[in-house]
């Protein structure tokens, strides 16, 4: 019987320890890859993170895309290396869609940022995020909720042209450089009260259809807004 105990005792262990094994760094290449949900926290990354690098498709003359259906999500995560989701090669662009969400919540970017013209079908979340160097979502799509929420931005941040079919969310965020939204659209509400723009700021020819708050925001340079539209509902 005692004989018995000690190999339940032993299997219940050994189950235990191997469902609470971290997930190792490198490993997100292979979740990827067998359309696994990807999920980090509290980990460093040295290394680039490179979204481009899976199988892509051509999807018209020079443009590829590679479509990634995992749920990408890293919390409290530092990232040494560059983060991409977009490459321009001397004959091709390669651009990235995300089938889920894609989230970077609480993370530390120390190198360059770039999700131009990515497509994020799933919610966007990268709330209290920190980027060291610049940071593009130009040509973006976020086709559902997109949280910014207390994100600061110490280099260029670039929204241009990107497209918010829900809401955009920046309350508390802080931008520290050249900041620019020319051209966005914003077809939910768009959240930026309360943020700090500290240096020059384009909000051109934005396109909003829903409600637009800025209250107690703060501008310490030039803040363009020229030839926005505005069109609530109803």
């Amino acid at each position: 019987m005692k004989f018995y105990l000690f190999i339940l005792t032993g299997i219940i262990i050994t189950t235990c320890a191997s469902s609470n094994v971290a997930q190792k760094k490198g490993s997100y290449e292979d979740l990827i890859t067998a359309g696994k949900d990807v999920y980090f926290t509290g980990m460093t990354f040295d290394d680039d993170i490179d979204f481009t690098q899976f199988n892509k498709n051509l999807i018209s003359e020079g443009v590829y895309q590679v479509r990634i259906v995992s749920s990408i999500t890293f919390q409290n995560c530092t990232f040494n290396g560059k983060v991409t989701a977009y490459r321009k090669d001397d004959n091709s662009v390669t651009l990235t869609s995300f089938q889920s969400n894609l989230s970077f919540i609480g993370c530390i970017f120390n190198n360059d940022v770039s999700f131009r013209a990515a497509s994020v079908l799933g919610r966007a979340d990268f709330t209290n995020a920190a980027f060291f160097k610049g940071a593009s979502f130009e040509e973006c799509t976020f086709f559902q909720n997109a949280y910014f929420r207390a994100s600061i931005y110490y280099k260029e941040l670039r929204f241009q042209n990107t497209v918010f079919m829900e809401k955009a969310n920046f309350l508390n965020a802080e931008f520290d450089t050249t900041t620019s939204f020319q051209q966005a659209t914003f077809n939910g509400e768009a959240q930026f009260s309360s943020t700090k723009f500290l240096g020059y700021t384009d909000f051109g020819l934005i396109n909003c259809h829903a409600n637009f708050f800025a209250n107690y925001a703060i501008f310490y340079d030039r803040a363009i807004f020229n030839n926005g539209f505005l069109q609530l509902p109803g």
